[in-house]
Protein backbone atom coordinates (compact mmCIF):
# COMPACT_ATOMS: atom_id res chain seq x y z
CA UNK A 1 0.00 0.00 0.00
CA UNK A 2 1.39 3.35 -0.73
CA UNK A 3 1.13 6.13 1.26
CA UNK A 4 -1.35 7.97 -0.30
CA UNK A 5 -3.53 5.03 -0.54
CA UNK A 6 -2.84 4.43 3.24
CA UNK A 7 -3.78 8.50 3.58
CA UNK A 8 -6.89 7.68 2.00
CA UNK A 9 -7.80 4.91 4.31
CA UNK A 10 -7.31 6.64 7.39
CA UNK A 11 -9.63 9.62 6.01
CA UNK A 12 -12.08 6.83 5.49
CA UNK A 13 -11.65 5.49 8.93
CA UNK A 14 -11.83 8.88 10.36
CA UNK A 15 -15.47 9.71 8.13
CA UNK A 16 -16.72 6.76 9.04
CA UNK A 17 -16.14 7.22 12.94
CA UNK A 18 -18.56 9.57 15.28
CA UNK A 19 -15.77 8.62 18.00
CA UNK A 20 -12.01 9.30 18.36
CA UNK A 21 -9.36 6.77 16.40
CA UNK A 22 -5.98 6.77 18.36
CA UNK A 23 -3.09 6.25 16.20
CA UNK A 24 -2.58 2.83 17.46
CA UNK A 25 -6.22 2.03 16.67
CA UNK A 26 -5.27 3.16 12.76
CA UNK A 27 -1.87 2.04 12.82
CA UNK A 28 -3.91 -2.07 14.06
CA UNK A 29 -5.59 -1.52 10.92
CA UNK A 30 -3.85 -0.78 8.63
CA UNK A 31 -0.41 -2.86 9.74
CA UNK A 32 1.83 -0.11 10.25
CA UNK A 33 3.18 1.94 13.02
CA UNK A 34 1.66 4.38 15.50
CA UNK A 35 4.57 7.03 14.31
CA UNK A 36 3.59 6.74 10.16
CA UNK A 37 0.05 7.61 11.28
CA UNK A 38 1.33 10.23 13.12
CA UNK A 39 3.16 11.46 10.33
CA UNK A 40 0.44 10.70 7.72
CA UNK A 41 -2.09 12.70 10.37
CA UNK A 42 0.11 15.59 9.68
CA UNK A 43 0.67 15.04 6.31
CA UNK A 44 -3.21 15.48 6.03
CA UNK A 45 -3.76 18.10 7.86
CA UNK A 46 -0.65 20.07 5.78
CA UNK A 47 -3.10 19.12 3.06
CA UNK A 48 -6.33 20.91 4.56
CA UNK A 49 -7.81 18.30 5.99
CA UNK A 50 -8.81 19.52 8.91
CA UNK A 51 -8.77 16.85 11.89
CA UNK A 52 -8.22 17.13 15.32
CA UNK A 53 -5.85 15.53 18.12
CA UNK A 54 -8.50 15.14 21.08
CA UNK A 55 -7.63 13.18 24.31
CA UNK A 56 -8.79 10.13 22.56
CA UNK A 57 -7.32 10.20 19.66
CA UNK A 58 -8.25 11.84 16.07
CA UNK A 59 -11.39 12.88 14.68
CA UNK A 60 -12.47 14.95 11.50
CA UNK A 61 -13.66 18.42 12.49
CA UNK A 62 -17.13 18.34 10.41
CA UNK A 63 -18.58 21.20 12.13
CA UNK A 64 -22.00 21.84 10.28
CA UNK A 65 -21.98 25.06 8.59
CA UNK A 66 -25.20 25.66 10.28
CA UNK A 67 -23.17 27.14 12.92
CA UNK A 68 -21.69 30.83 13.22
CA UNK A 69 -18.80 32.05 14.86
CA UNK A 70 -18.08 34.05 17.87
CA UNK A 71 -14.68 34.71 19.61
CA UNK A 72 -14.47 36.27 23.32
CA UNK A 73 -11.90 36.76 25.57
CA UNK A 74 -12.36 36.07 28.99
CA UNK A 75 -10.28 35.82 32.11
CA UNK A 76 -10.68 33.20 34.84
CA UNK A 77 -8.88 31.16 37.33
CA UNK A 78 -7.98 27.38 36.98
CA UNK A 79 -10.95 26.30 39.72
CA UNK A 80 -13.45 28.72 37.73
CA UNK A 81 -12.75 26.42 34.18
CA UNK A 82 -15.57 24.08 34.65
CA UNK A 83 -18.34 27.41 35.80
CA UNK A 84 -17.19 28.65 32.74
CA UNK A 85 -17.51 25.15 30.09
CA UNK A 86 -20.71 24.50 32.29
CA UNK A 87 -22.21 27.93 31.17
CA UNK A 88 -21.55 27.46 27.51
CA UNK A 89 -22.42 24.19 27.06
CA UNK A 90 -25.90 24.50 28.87
CA UNK A 91 -26.79 27.35 26.77
CA UNK A 92 -25.89 24.79 23.39
CA UNK A 93 -22.67 26.48 22.47
CA UNK A 94 -19.54 24.37 21.35
CA UNK A 95 -15.96 25.60 22.40
CA UNK A 96 -14.28 25.05 19.37
CA UNK A 97 -10.56 25.82 20.41
CA UNK A 98 -8.84 28.12 22.71
CA UNK A 99 -6.26 30.77 21.87
CA UNK A 100 -3.55 33.27 24.24
CA UNK A 101 -1.23 35.71 23.09
CA UNK A 102 2.04 34.56 24.90
CA UNK A 103 4.76 37.89 24.91
CA UNK A 104 7.12 35.40 23.03
CA UNK A 105 5.80 32.86 21.37
CA UNK A 106 3.17 34.67 19.86
CA UNK A 107 -0.59 32.93 19.75
CA UNK A 108 -0.77 29.48 20.90
CA UNK A 109 -4.04 27.94 20.41
CA UNK A 110 -5.46 24.91 21.48
CA UNK A 111 -8.28 22.69 20.22
CA UNK A 112 -11.57 21.96 22.61
CA UNK A 113 -14.51 20.96 20.52
CA UNK A 114 -16.40 20.56 23.67
CA UNK A 115 -19.94 20.38 22.94
CA UNK A 116 -21.18 18.41 25.83
CA UNK A 117 -21.24 17.67 29.89
CA UNK A 118 -19.19 14.30 28.94
CA UNK A 119 -16.76 16.12 27.35
CA UNK A 120 -16.17 18.79 29.78
CA UNK A 121 -15.74 16.14 32.59
CA UNK A 122 -13.05 13.82 30.49
CA UNK A 123 -11.25 17.74 29.97
CA UNK A 124 -11.30 18.52 33.57
CA UNK A 125 -10.42 14.63 34.53
CA UNK A 126 -7.27 15.07 32.46
CA UNK A 127 -6.34 17.69 34.79
CA UNK A 128 -4.87 20.30 31.76
CA UNK A 129 -1.91 22.57 31.92
CA UNK A 130 -4.21 25.52 30.98
CA UNK A 131 -2.96 27.79 28.20
CA UNK A 132 -4.40 30.42 30.27
CA UNK A 133 -2.30 29.57 33.06
CA UNK A 134 0.50 31.62 30.70
CA UNK A 135 -1.30 34.33 30.52
CA UNK A 136 -2.63 35.14 33.97
CA UNK A 137 -5.97 33.57 32.92
CA UNK A 138 -7.17 35.56 29.70
CA UNK A 139 -7.43 33.62 26.99
CA UNK A 140 -10.01 33.66 23.66
CA UNK A 141 -12.36 31.01 22.90
CA UNK A 142 -14.02 30.19 19.96
CA UNK A 143 -17.52 29.83 19.94
CA UNK A 144 -19.92 28.20 17.91
CA UNK A 145 -23.62 28.57 17.90
CA UNK A 146 -27.16 28.00 16.32
CA UNK A 147 -28.97 30.42 17.99
CA UNK A 148 -28.24 33.76 19.01
CA UNK A 149 -30.88 33.61 21.61
CA UNK A 150 -28.10 31.06 23.17
CA UNK A 151 -25.19 32.53 23.12
CA UNK A 152 -27.03 36.02 24.37
CA UNK A 153 -28.13 34.04 27.56
CA UNK A 154 -24.32 32.63 27.76
CA UNK A 155 -22.66 35.70 27.22
CA UNK A 156 -24.55 37.66 29.78
CA UNK A 157 -23.88 34.64 32.28
CA UNK A 158 -20.29 34.27 31.92
CA UNK A 159 -20.57 38.40 32.35
CA UNK A 160 -22.50 38.34 35.84
CA UNK A 161 -19.74 35.80 36.82
CA UNK A 162 -17.45 38.49 35.95
CA UNK A 163 -15.41 36.34 32.98
CA UNK A 164 -15.43 38.67 30.60
CA UNK A 165 -12.51 40.55 29.87
CA UNK A 166 -12.45 43.99 29.30
CA UNK A 167 -8.91 45.73 29.38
Amino acid sequence: MTGQERRDKILLLLNNSENELSANFIAKKLNVSRQVIVGDIALLRATGHSILAKPKGYILDNINSDYKKYQIIVKHSFEETLTELEILVKNNIIIYDVTINHPSYGLLKGELNIKTNDDITQFIKSKPNLLSSLTDGIHVHTLLYKDQEDLDKALKELNLKGFIYND
